[in-house]
């Protein structure tokens, strides 16, 4: 999956945003996620925020935000594993 992380301007985060914009149904992400250790803290049709080293917003669109971290090689080694569940 080939994407740009960013430090996002806002908070000490980092926007993961997919090259080519992604349609996940956002139930079935949340159950991708969970099945592989990740704790659901809120699930939305929009949305779903998940937990595991650090709290996680998924979008169906793809976009991730990683919230609390400043390196970006964590920021893309999290990313990485997320596309890699979801996709």
């Amino acid at each position: 999956m080939r994407y740009v992380a960013k430090p996002c301007k806002t908070e000490r985060a980092y926007e993961v945003i997919p090259e080519t914009r992604m349609e996940i149904d956002a139930e079935r992400m949340a159950e991708k996620l969970e099945d592989n250790g990740y704790s659901i803290i809120i699930k939305t049709p929009h949305i779903v925020v998940v937990r595991k080293e650090y709290e996680i917003s998924v979008y169906p669109s793809g976009r991730i935000l990683i919230k609390k971290v400043d390196d970006r090689k964590v920021a893309e080694r999290i990313a990485d594993e997320i596309y890699g569940v979801i996709s």
